[in-house]
């Protein structure tokens, strides 16, 4: 059992070092490798955490349904072990991936539900980036007015508590939405602001 955890330590420590490399094949692999590891090992713990580092990378290459059934994985095995912190990040890669794919009520749903956790947690950080997913989610059902509500939000949020990279992400929402108005040098103020 101890070779087998030291080497799923491995196989998640070269994923995670491929993905600071922007080669998201490659560790896409070695997560694959780490999580059949953990379920072999019986450790759904880090079977959880792994898949949930597979969903984000995979979102990353918009592979949209395979993002969406690691989440969906990721959540599964988080509800079962009582885990609220995991849950709550496989019902966001499940959001974010159903997004991807223009389900935009089911994602909406999958945020709300995400929401509500982190409030009871608390953890303000997952409201904060939920409010921002959310936020591209109206921006991609054309409802720019909205995604700003969204983004102001996970802004204000993100300020209150200091999570500097949600700050940015909500200022770089605010800009999108802009474009999407059309108002260009809002967007300009705004992406100037993010950087």
């Amino acid at each position: 059992r101890e070779s087998g955890m030291l080497q799923m330590k491995g196989y998640t420590d070269l994923a995670i070092g491929y993905q600071f490399l922007n080669d998201y094949r490659a560790a896409t692999a070695s997560y694959l490798k780490a999580a059949d590891l953990a379920a072999r090992l019986g450790d759904k713990d880090d079977e959880a955490r792994i898949l949930d580092n597979m969903s984000s990378l995979l979102l990353k290459l918009k592979d949209y349904q395979s993002a969406y059934a690691y989440g969906l994985r990721t959540a599964s095995l988080s509800r079962e072990k009582g885990d609220t912190l995991y849950l709550i990040s496989g019902l966001i890669s499940m959001g974010n991936a159903l997004g991807g794919m223009g389900r935009y009520d089911s994602a909406l749903l999958c945020f709300r539900e995400a929401e509500q956790m982190s409030v009871q947690a608390p953890y303000m950080q997952k409201v904060a980036l939920i409010g921002a997913n959310r936020g591209v989610v109206r921006l991609k059902q054309g409802k720019p007015d909205l995604a700003v509500l969204e983004f102001q939000n996970a802004r204000a949020l993100a300020e209150t508590h200091y999570y500097p990279y949600l700050v940015a992400a909500s200022l770089k929402g605010l800009s999108d939405c802009e474009i999407a108005r059309g108002n260009y040098r809002a967007a300009d103020a705004y992406t100037a602001a993010a950087i």
